[in-house]
């Protein structure tokens, strides 16, 4: 049998496993072996379910070689100035650190049950604008915002800002 850690696409596998499958087509013989009818053959399922088994325990052994969601969202396209965090709940926090309306650091929640075409919510935050290096972002699992502030602080340590949920 093929082992599937042994090919890195699915253009790699489909084609290692092309030969054989058609193999066993004919070698059943009847309708199975005829391009037009096989689907009608009792066994035609069976053995295409053996198949599409065999393709998922290739992509159980090559994570990453597929996409599970691939989507335009309702943010505009963005640049250096955005960080981003995904939630428990798969909602996407879109962090504006700088350029903002608001002067502060603000807050685009993409909804992930809106399948990413809306927003759950669009805020300021009390955190004044954050532009570039100075801090780095992190979601908590209550969704509370971890801003760490790494460098010119006050305290010539390194600061923790959370800002609640």
């Amino acid at each position: 049998m093929l082992n599937p850690r042994n090919f890195g696409t699915a253009s790699e596998y489909a084609i290692a496993v092309s030969p054989w499958h058609g193999q066993v087509h004919y070698a059943v013989g009847g309708a199975m072996a005829k391009v037009e009818v096989s689907p009608a053959a009792a066994n035609f399922w069976c053995w295409h379910a053996f198949v599409d088994e065999l393709y998922w325990a290739w992509q159980e052994a090559t994570p990453y070689q597929s996409f599970r969601w691939q989507t335009g969202t309702a943010l505009h396209e963005t640049d250096d100035t955005f960080e981003f965090e995904v939630a428990a709940d798969r909602d996407v926090f879109a962090v504006k650190k700088s350029n903002t309306g608001s002067m502060t650091t603000e807050l685009h929640i993409l909804s992930a049950a809106g399948g990413y075409g809306c927003f759950d919510r669009q805020t300021r935050t009390a955190l004044h604008r954050t532009p570039g290096a100075q801090f780095q972002f992190a979601l908590g699992r209550d969704r509370d915002v971890f801003a760490i502030k790494r460098n010119g602080t006050g305290t010539h340590r390194t600061e923790l800002h959370v800002l609640r949920h």
